[in-house]
């Protein structure tokens, strides 16, 4: 990853969730259906998702430079960990792939800070 404090960051909104009602706390939006059609193979259906040699990588943008977050053997599992670090950057206003409950953001921090600051989207269960 890179330099950005996304450890300070998925504290900080830990604090916010904490404090905040039980409910659905983040919408997905889907992908624009224009691009949803291109013919590339390596591009996903998901956004901050594509595809690299037999990987699926997840890139997200932060102060305007893409940054590398992963590669993953799913598509969907590279969608997830492109919505953590979209909901630590942007909390409630993110652009994620999938709706998320309250529940579903602390389980994601908590799978971060146990993991060294990595998010494994294949431990979640959601």
């Amino acid at each position: 990853m890179s330099k950005y404090d996304f450890s300070g960051k998925a504290t900080a909104l830990l604090d916010v969730l904490l404090s905040f009602g039980n409910k659905t706390v983040v919408e997905g939006k889907a992908k624009s259906a224009s691009r949803a059609r291109s013919a590339s193979q390596s591009r996903s259906q998901f956004i901050g998702v594509s595809k690299n040699g037999d990987k699926w990588q997840a890139l997200i943008t932060v102060n305007k430079r893409k940054t590398y977050i992963g590669s993953y053997s799913c598509e969907q599992h590279a969608a997830v960990a492109f919505d953590f670090y979209s909901i630590v950057l942007h909390y409630f206003t993110a652009t994620t792939n999938f709706s998320y409950a309250k529940q579903d953001v602390i389980d994601m921090i908590a799978n971060f800070k146990n993991n060294g600051d990595e998010l494994r989207p294949e431990e979640l269960h959601f």
